[in-house]
C-alpha cells in the first residue's frame, strides 16, 4: 500500500474528513436533461460563513476540496471564496460546465493555484452536447474554456454520463478529449433527481446498448478515489473520510447521499461529525460489505457500478440493490462476454 493510500485508510479509521464538496451555488445557467440537482436558491452562505468553514476544515485535517454548484462561477464571489480556501493549503478542484470560464476566469484559476477543473461533456457535437444541455453554443464555449484551462497547465477532465442521445458518439468524445490535453470519464449512470423523480433515468441505455459498447470506454464511475477493481464499491467513503455541504451550509455524507447530518449555521463541524454524530453518520460508519447481503454474493459483482449514494436515492436503504446498477452490469458482462465469444 502507498503512502497516499495508507493516509486515506487513517483518516478512514478514524472518521476524519479528507475529501469533501461544497455546493457554493445551485444557481446555473443549464437545463442538462439528466441533472440531478434540485436546486434551492435561497439563503446562500455568505463569504464570510464560508470562510469560517474552511478554518474548521482546516483544524479537521481536511485536504482535498471540490468546488461545485449548480455552476460555481454563477456566484459573483466565487474568486474570494476560492482565495479564501487556498489560504488554508486545501487542494481545490473545480466542477464545471465551463460555460462561463473565459479569459479573466482562467486567469483567477491559475493565479490561485486550482489543482484541476471537472467539465460535463455531454457530446462529440454541438448539436449533441447543446440539446442535452438545453444552451445554445453550450459545446463552443466548453471548448474554448477547456483550451485556455489547458494552456494554463491547469488538469481538465471531461466527464460524460452516458445517454441514448450520446453513446454512439463515445470514440468521437475520447479522441475530442485527447484533442484537447484532457482526461477522458465516462459512466452509465444516470441517477434519479435528489427528490427522487425518475425522469432523468428515461435516458439510461437499454441493456443491449449497453452491451455494444467498449467496456474500455465506460472507465468512468460515481465514487471518486474508490477502488473498483474488486466490482461494485458496498460500504464507500460517504460519512467516514468524505463529506458534502450544501449552499446553505447543510452538511451530508456525500453529494448524492442527501440525508442531512447538521447544519454548519447550527453548529460546528467537529460537534456534527465527531462529538454528536446523527443516527444516519453512525449506521454508514459500522456498515460493512457483507451487510450489502445480496450484491456482496452476486455473481455479477465484478462488472457493478453500484453507488451507495444512487441506491440511497432508488431505494431509501444503505444495504439494498441498485436497479440502475443491476441492469447496467447486466449490459456490461453481456457486451464482455460478447466479445470474447462465451455468449450469454
Amino acid at each position: 500500500m502507498d503512502l497516499h493510500s495508507q493516509l486515506i485508510e487513517k483518516y478512514r479509521a478514524l472518521n476524519k474528513i479528507h475529501s469533501l464538496m461544497i455546493e457554493v451555488t445551485h444557481r446555473c445557467p443549464c437545463s442538462c436533461v439528466h441533472c440531478f440537482q434540485v436546486r434551492n436558491n435561497e439563503n446562500e452562505l455568505t463569504l464570510a460563513e464560508f470562510s469560517d468553514i474552511f478554518g474548521q476544515l482546516r483544524d479537521e485535517g481536511a485536504i482535498n476540496i471540490g468546488i461545485t454548484g449548480g455552476e460555481p462561477f454563477a456566484r459573483g464571489d466565487l474568486a474570494a471564496v476560492i482565495e479564501s480556501a487556498r489560504k488554508h493549503g486545501f487542494f481545490l478542484s473545480i466542477l464545471t460546465t465551463g460555460l462561463m470560464i473565459g479569459r479573466a476566469e482562467a486567469d483567477m484559476l491559475e493565479k490561485l493555484r486550482v489543482y484541476s477543473a471537472e467539465i460535463s461533456l455531454l457530446g462529440a457535437t454541438p448539436e449533441t452536447h447543446d440539446t442535452l444541455m438545453n444552451v445554445p453554443g453550450a459545446f463552443d464555449r466548453m471548448t474554448r474554456a477547456v483550451s485556455l484551462l489547458r494552456e494554463r497547465r491547469i488538469n481538465v477532465a471531461l466527464k460524460t454520463t452516458v445517454m441514448r442521445q450520446n453513446y454512439r458518439e463515445l470514440q468521437d468524445m475520447k479522441a475530442l478529449c485527447a484533442r484537447l490535453g484532457a482526461t477522458f470519464q465516462a459512466n452509465l449512470t444516470v441517477s434519479p433527481r435528489l427528490d427522487g423523480e425518475r425522469t432523468p433515468q428515461d435516458f439510461l441505455l437499454t441493456g443491449e446498448e449497453i452491451a455494444a459498447i467498449d467496456p474500455e470506454l465506460i472507465n468512468g464511475g460515481l465514487i471518486p478515489g474508490e477502488d473498483m477493481k474488486g466490482g461494485a464499491v458496498l460500504s464507500c467513503n460517504a460519512g467516514k473520510n468524505s463529506a458534502a455541504i450544501s449552499p446553505q451550509g447543510d452538511v451530508y455524507p456525500c453529494i448524492l447521499m442527501r440525508k442531512k447530518v447538521g447544519s454548519l449555521r447550527e453548529r460546528s463541524l467537529r460537534d456534527i461529525w465527531h462529538d454528536s454524530p446523527a443516527p444516519f453518520l453512525e449506521e454508514l460508519r459500522t456498515l460493512k460489505p457483507e451487510d450489502v447481503a445480496d450484491c456482496s454474493k452476486c455473481g455479477m459483482r465484478a462488472y457493478c457500478r453500484r453507488c451507495p449514494g444512487v441506491t440511497y436515492i432508488e431505494t431509501g436503504s444503505l444495504t439494498a440493490k441498485s436497479p440502475t446498477a443491476c441492469h447496467c452490469a447486466a449490459g456490461i458482462a453481456a457486451g464482455i462476454r460478447g466479445r470474447s465469444g462465451q455468449g450469454d
